[in-house]
């Protein structure tokens, strides 16, 4: 462990710990959300109150989002970066570690002023339902959401620039992948937060100034919160997974050497760009035009190319190099087998036409739980024997067979229509859910026995 030294306060190193404590702490809390929601809908009949489920299943949302897999690619920003790069630290030191503070402080007003009641209307918080619910703590978090995305812009700006004003000694195409990402990601969280931010400051207009910019009894439109929601949300996801990805090109780089680098760089920077351009594909039950909704389903569907060159690097690099240590081969394998799945599942959501049959059902449930939290964990997983520490195979797997158990069923609930946030289990659905309970308990022997090993 890093002594706090006066020496070492700023160290890129020590905000880097931070940032993993914090994505500790909220893993915790947003995995007992997680459980109890299971809970719930493993049985037929309702064991709580529709508002303690609701405000549950918002936290878990936000609290995973936000404050478990942002951070998670934050701590290994601040950790590699400098190194990978050649430099001591970032270009603002100072700036760095005041985006830590910026995210404790925030979590603690998302955390303190969710303990009153919390906030019911789902993690994309669409009005008007988000506008009705009474209570003083709504609008707190909705102003800890504000400092967090301040501090994380921030924080994310840092990288950027320090990665604009690198004076190397060779071209910037030599800079390992993982410095890509994380450059990519941090351009894609700057020009999206500011969308979330315009979002979220109507809520909280419509909330205490009774002004109408999201109410349709006053002349609002909730459609364009939806479309300012989705226009930061979907970029998320890969702010998300694309520092998840640079940690396994690294972790591969290291071990048995990278196929096709060059392609991957340009890869990352398509996914950086079509990130931005295909955000309407959340809004194609909305009455949008043919026009639109081709354009956006067509996007959608290129994304899958830079995707499969990704996966197809990884592959070649495995069969052709020599992975000598279990650490780094049993979560790739993993992440492989859940990445692809989940994957193919996305390219059928492409189809506007089919979207408009699952939207809302748990087939998106599924989907986006599987590319977006257990992949990019299990990619992350991959980087743990470069930190210094051990991670159990034998663990890995399990969770691997334990989300599988949970979310695989979950397809075949949503291609039979059953729709999501139902707070208690539909008879239709027994056999879909139900498994999820046994998932779910293996999941947690999974988890506490990873740490065991860590």
């Amino acid at each position: 462990m890093i002594p706090y030294t006066s020496q070492n306060l700023l160290s890129a190193k020590i905000v880097a710990i931070g940032y993993w404590r914090i994505a500790f702490l909220a893993s915790i809390l947003a995995s007992a959300c997680s459980c109890f929601l299971r809970v719930e809908i493993s049985f037929l009949h309702g064991q709580s109150s529709e508002s303690v489920y609701f405000s549950l299943l918002t936290a878990h949302g936000l609290l995973f989002v936000f404050l478990v897999l942002v951070p998670i690619g934050q701590g290994y920003l601040n950790w590699w970066f400098p190194g990978q790069t050649g430099t001591w630290d970032f270009i603002w030191p100072r700036v760095n570690m005041g985006a830590l503070l910026g995210v404790e402080w925030s979590t603690a007003i998302l955390l303190l002023f969710w303990l009153p009641g919390g906030w019911n209307p789902g993690w994309t918080m669409y009005p008007p339902l988000a506008s009705f619910q009474q209570g003083f703590s709504i609008d707190c978090i909705i102003a800890g959401i504000h400092a967090l995305g301040v501090a994380s812009g921030a924080g994310s700006s840092n990288a950027v620039v320090s990665f604009r004003l690198l004076i190397l000694p060779f071209s910037r195409k030599e800079l390992s992948i993982f410095v890509w990402s994380q450059f990519v990601a941090a351009v894609l969280f700057i020009g999206t937060i500011p969308s979330l931010a315009l979002g979220l400051l109507g809520i909280l207009l419509d909330r205490t100034t009774s002004s109408s910019w999201f109410d349709p009894s006053g002349g609002g439109d909730p459609v364009l919160y939806q479309l300012l929601f989705w226009f930061f949300g979907h970029p998320e996801v890969y702010v998300v997974v694309l520092p998840s990805f640079g940690v396994l090109s690294a972790s591969l780089e290291a071990n048995s050497g990278l196929y096709g680098k060059e392609g991957l760089i340009s890869s990352v920077s398509c996914l950086g760009v079509l990130g931005y351009l295909v955000y309407a594909h959340h809004m194609f039950t909305v009455d949008l035009e043919l026009e639109v909704k081709l354009l956006f389903s067509s996007g959608t569907m290129a994304i899958a190319v830079p995707t499969g060159v990704k996966v197809y690097s990884w592959m070649v690099s495995v069969r052709s190099g020599s992975l000598d240590t279990l650490q780094t081969f049993l979560p790739l394998l993993c992440f492989l087998a859940t990445f692809i799945g989940g994957g193919l599942t996305g390219i059928m959501l492409s189809s506007s036409t089919a979207d408009v049959l699952l939207h809302d059902t748990y087939f998106v449930v599924a989907h986006f739980h599987q590319v977006m939290a257990i992949a990019a964990f299990l990619a992350f997983a991959c980087g743990v024997h470069w930190l210094g520490m051990m991670s159990h195979g034998g663990a890995i797997i399990l969770f691997t067979i334990a989300t599988m158990t949970i979310f695989l069923p979950l397809y075949g609930a949503g291609l039979c229509g059953i729709p999501r946030r139902v707070p208690s289990m539909l008879y239709e659905a027994s056999g879909f859910l139900v498994p999820g309970y046994l998932g779910c308990v293996l999941a947690i022997m999974a988890i506490i026995l990873y740490l065991i090993f860590l």
